[in-house]
């Protein structure tokens, strides 16, 4: 039997591209303040650059404590526990049938699998690049 494993439900991409647009604006902005222009329009421009920092500094963090929490090896194990949590509440007759349609990696399948046994479980899903080490030759 196939042992579950639980991605991390927040890319790792997503993440990177978000403390990299903090980081531009950052540069940007500390550029801006020490650009030799004057006047209202250096003013408008600061503001901006600041308001942008202000907000993509936000999403970075977000982004980083949702890596945070939906990691499965460290501390906090989220997705394992929303797919452990459900598996316990999907019960199926002997002989049934379930379906998962977008299972992902499939650990909600193989959850569902090992709390019914005597049933039978389908997982499909578009199978990218994150997943290609799960085709089973």
């Amino acid at each position: 039997m196939m042992k579950p494993d639980y991605q991390n439900w927040m890319p790792k991409g997503i993440v990177i591209c978000a403390v990299t647009v903090f980081a531009i604006c950052l540069v940007s902005t500390i550029l801006a303040s020490l650009c030799m222009m004057s006047g209202s329009l250096k003013t408008i421009v600061l503001i901006i650059l600041i308001l942008l920092s202000i907000v993509s500094a936000y999403l970075s963090l977000k982004a980083v404590m949702m890596f945070r929490a939906f990691s499965y090896n460290g501390k906090r194990k989220l997705s394992k526990e929303v797919i452990d949590g459900i598996g316990t509440r999907i019960s199926v007759s002997n002989g049934q049938k379930g379906l998962d349609a977008g299972c992902g990696s499939g650990a909600l399948v193989i959850a569902c699998v090992r709390r019914n046994p005597d049933a039978g479980f389908v997982g499909i899903d578009r199978w990218e690049k994150e997943y290609v080490s799960f085709n089973q030759s």
